[in-house]
């Protein structure tokens, strides 16, 4: 009997570990898949990257095997300020930071409530001050991505 007990044991985790793999697959994989698929693939790097006219970088940092930290990214061509993009797991909502480096002699990561608003009042000013890049990342990314970002 204790045979039998330790079989459905195992069983029933593997089980749990299968449809665990499946929803990560379908919700979280699959998900941020779709937005790098045009993409063209950088030389052997495995990574693809799309570089638009203007010299901006889009890019998809998948989730890795079972996780579900992924986002999505815009970086301007002097790779001075970037867009990053986080989707909310299993909502339709998305959160959003930007990262400016040198800006005023230090690099700055804020995260954002939406395209005028910082999470933390200290650093709304530096939003308020660019505020016009801000909007050009996020015009960026909804034409790129059609995010419906605000």
């Amino acid at each position: 009997m204790n045979k039998k007990k330790y079989l459905y044991s195992v069983t029933f985790l593997l089980l749990l570990f299968a449809i665990y793999n499946l929803v990560w697959l379908f919700a979280r994989y699959n998900y941020f898949a779709k937005y790098e698929k045009e993409f063209p693939l950088v030389a052997d790097s495995g990574k693809k990257i799309y570089v638009d006219s203007d010299g901006y970088n889009y890019s998809v940092a998948m989730p890795r095997y079972l996780s579900w930290n992924g986002n999505l990214s815009i970086v301007e061509k002097d790779f001075q300020y970037a867009l990053i993009i986080w989707k909310k797991p299993f909502e339709d909502t998305y959160k959003t930071g930007i990262l400016f480096n040198g800006y005023n002699g230090i690099t700055n990561q804020i995260e954002l409530t939406d395209s005028k608003t910082a999470d933390y009042p200290d650093c709304q000013k530096i939003v308020d001050e660019n505020q016009l890049l801000i909007d050009q990342l996020y015009d960026r990314a909804n034409t790129v991505w059609n995010l419906g970002l605000q």
